[in-house]
């Protein structure tokens, strides 16, 4: 009888001594698959990408005088690079006469990109500045625009 019940015990204490390792052991994994993450934008993985850097100033009414539309592309990516598909971009510049087209705020596209296009009816160099809507994080790497006449 003692045997049995030796056997019993000890039975029941490996057992329960072997799923407490497990428990332990694959907690932080198991944690880490069942909670939910919001990835965040890199401000120094994504970027921006300018074309052509100086436009020329003129009239969007007129015929003759058509201003250069430059394409502004931000890419947004996370930490690891990779591409962040449907995030509100908006896009800001220092000067106040640059139109900014379709409109200010954009949603990246599949690749992680949101295209706007800039006028300008004034002279003068555009620091552009881009934000993540949601993270509220600025992408750091934008070149200028410079619109001349």
């Amino acid at each position: 009888m003692k045997d049995k019940a030796f056997l019993t015990l000890s039975v029941l204490f490996f057992l329960t001594f072997f799923i407490g390792i497990i428990t332990v052991s694959l907690q932080k994994p198991l944690m880490q698959t069942l909670k939910a993450s919001s990835v965040n934008p890199s401000p120094l993985k994504s970027f921006g990408i300018v074309f052509p850097q100086i436009g020329k100033i003129g009239d969007e009414n007129s015929e003759d005088n058509k201003p250069t539309q430059v394409k502004v592309t931000i890419v947004l990516r996370d930490v690891n690079g990779v591409s962040l598909p449907n995030r509100s971009v908006k896009l800001v510049t220092s000067l106040s006469s640059v139109n900014i087209k379709p409109s200010n705020l954009q949603t990246t596209n599949e690749i992680g990109q949101a295209i706007f296009n800039l006028t300008s009816d004034n002279p003068g160099t555009a620091q552009v500045q881009a934000t993540d809507v949601v993270s509220n994080s600025t992408v750091a790497n934008i070149p200028t625009v410079e619109f001349t006449e």
